[in-house]
């Protein structure tokens, strides 16, 4: 659920995720944005999550989590990249 915390999300790893929402690729593949806590400290995790036909749950296959103090620089940096790319015609 978008925006609501869960603490049963990654057990074995995050103290605390809020999902934020998905970014669907395709209808196998999505990722997932979340605000997540680890020894009292921030992080923006991304995961990639994978589906099969066969079995239709989405499990994560990888990911990163950001330093919540250095989102603005990512955001910043992608903003660049989201610029040059448009300056080749992507």
């Amino acid at each position: 659920m978008a925006g609501k915390a869960n603490k049963n999300n990654n057990a074995n790893f995050w103290d605390s995720e809020m999902l934020i929402g998905y970014i669907n690729s395709d209808e196998l593949h999505k990722t997932s944005i979340s605000i997540c806590t680890k020894n009292n400290k921030n992080f923006i995790s991304i995961t990639k999550m994978v589906r099969t036909q066969a079995n239709p749950t989405f499990k994560p296959t990888g990911g990163t989590a950001i330093p919540y103090q250095t989102a603005q620089q990512v955001q910043a940096l992608i903003g660049k990249a989201i610029a040059e790319g448009k300056k080749l015609g992507w």
